[in-house]
């Protein structure tokens, strides 16, 4: 019995370990989908292969992080994000 004993306090920390485990991988997973949630706004878009008549390779955007053709007072994903901010 003292074999059994044995065992099942090896158990109980393991199962207090892991316990312990998921709860700081549930913690980063909250951090990561706040982080995504908050840059997911912000990705620079996908250049396409024809650039629309509008892309001025000349201009960047501060709120797409540098991303060329177009500029802060031309972005409609920042002007969304705004509009949304104000309606909240």
């Amino acid at each position: 019995m003292d074999q059994l004993e044995q065992k099942v306090d090896e158990l109980r920390e393991e199962v207090t370990r892991l316990r312990a485990e998921i709860e700081r991988l549930t913690d980063l997973v909250s951090l990561v989908t706040v982080t995504k949630d908050h840059l997911q706004v912000q990705a620079p878009p996908r250049v396409r292969d024809k650039l629309p008549a509008w892309y001025q390779s000349d201009l960047s955007c501060a709120f797409h992080q540098g991303a060329p053709g177009h500029d802060i007072e031309h972005c409609y994903a920042l002007k969304a994000e705004i509009h949304k901010l104000v309606q909240a």
